[in-house]
């Protein structure tokens, strides 16, 4: 399952962010119900390379609450810092992360995922031919 972000920055900053960390938490909840490889992606606004910013601590703590692991690794913006990332749950087979030429202030991030496909069993069914059913055949029977 991939799942893209984005959070503007623009807008009163804490309320922002708060809204976001509830709807993403509320976002990973439902994701870990499921039994398959999950990315996150986007552009997340949050300065996870800076290790005192608030914001980046609670991220980083959401991510581990639900143990997820964020993967790039260098700036994705022009004036520094990552802001674009690729998340994943420990089921996601995710390498080659690399970021790769500024596309607006923005730069592209580029990963490879493996996918394993499932080949269903195959199954014969038979059975007897259904009978009609009708109101006085299921009175009957009790």
């Amino acid at each position: 399952m991939v799942i893209s972000c984005y959070l503007a920055s623009t807008g009163q900053a804490v309320r922002r962010y708060q809204t976001f960390f509830d709807k993403l938490f509320t976002v990973f909840e439902l994701l870990m119900t499921y039994s398959c490889p999950v990315i996150v992606c986007g552009d997340f606004n949050v300065h996870v390379d800076v290790t005192d910013d608030p914001h980046a601590v609670r991220f980083r703590e959401l991510l581990q609450t639900f143990g997820c692991v964020q993967h790039v690794t260098e700036s994705t913006h022009k004036r520094g810092h990552i802001l674009d990332l690729v998340i994943t749950t420990a089921a996601t087979d995710i390498s080659r992360v690399r970021v790769d030429g500024m596309l607006s202030d923005h730069a592209l991030v580029h990963f490879t995922v493996s996918v394993n496909t499932l080949q269903a069993d195959e199954q014969w069914l038979t059975c007897r031919k259904w009978l009609p059913l009708t109101t006085s055949a299921c009175s009957a029977s009790t």
